[in-house]
């Protein structure tokens, strides 16, 4: 997308957009772009777009916190439950199926979170398959599968809280008792917390699971070609269609045949997207690799 100094009437804001354009930004829409910027602002308690402009090119810094913002964070463990459910009934069951099928001495489940905020997502997938692993063993005695979960988000400070994998109690209230036990255990916050909220950290064996790196989708390789599923959930919905066409096909290469692919409530493939992709769940928007 080009930015044309005709539709944008503010000079500081045009100049502010291309610098954010030059960063890899154009994929997403000028609107939701004007209000993260307008939020940074509004933090930073500036009146105008001259003054940030000004701001921003004495304070490397502000540059810095102003492209993290645009990570989508709004997130919590097994955030909708249906989702989650038709994940455990019937997706992560065929993927630990076909696992097992591949003749493999060492199986391994791979799965990409691609936009994966403070780490709700990755771990709860995690735990599912965990918990379906050993449902197995214990009832038929099979070999286990390798699991590899790799997640990538644009923010390095929500990594950073994704690789220690400490939680408010708060983002846990769709984990059940039974979960929270088995895969949790209270800690202290290492910054000293005015309330009175408690604190858990993801288990340790389901921490090493899960891969965590610094990645922007538009400009990042997919690591691997043979990916079992790919979560990309309440992402594309910030991207133009140019960017969002892209990022599908990045993804249909990354996935192995008949590979799954889950993408956000308010989001969806149409036209030349569905010759790539079939809908096998269309209310939770799980896709199948055609």
């Amino acid at each position: 997308m080009t930015l044309k100094q005709e539709t944008i009437e503010d000079p500081y804001l045009f100049a502010i957009l291309n610098k954010l354009f030059e960063q890899g930004l154009q994929k997403y829409r000028v609107p939701f772009i004007r209000r993260r910027l307008e939020h940074r602002m509004r933090l930073r308690k500036i009146p105008n777009y001259q003054k940030y402009a000004e701001l921003l090119s004495k304070d490397p810094n502000e540059f810095t916190e102003l492209i993290s913002s645009f990570s989508i964070t709004v997130t919590e463990f097994f955030r909708d439950p249906s989702f989650f459910e038709r994940l455990r009934i019937n997706i992560l069951p065929s993927i630990i199926d076909n696992c097992r099928l591949t003749g493999s001495q060492t199986p391994e489940i791979k799965i990409w979170c691609a936009g994966s905020a403070t780490g709700e997502e990755p771990y709860s997938i995690a735990i599912l398959v965990r918990e379906l692993l050993n449902a197995d063993q214990n009832a038929m005695n099979l070999s286990s599968c390798r699991l590899g979960i790799f997640a990538t988000d644009i923010n390095s400070s929500s990594i950073g809280i994704s690789q220690e994998g400490i939680y408010e109690e708060t983002s846990l209230k769709n984990v059940t008792q039974n979960l929270l036990s088995r895969y949790f255990q209270r800690v202290s916050p290492k910054v000293p917390h005015s309330s009175t909220a408690r604190f858990y950290q993801v288990s340790e064996d389901i921490r090493k699971s899960v891969d965590f790196h610094v990645a922007d989708l538009t400009k990042t390789e997919p690591p691997a070609t043979d990916f079992d599923m790919i979560l990309c959930r309440n992402v594309m919905i910030y991207f133009d269609r140019e960017s969002r066409e892209k990022l599908i096909d990045k993804f249909h290469k990354a996935l192995k045949p008949h590979g799954y692919l889950a993408i956000g409530q308010s989001e969806v493939l149409m036209g030349k997207l569905l010759g790539k992709f079939r809908s096998i769940y269309l209310r939770e928007r799980i896709y199948q690799k055609a």
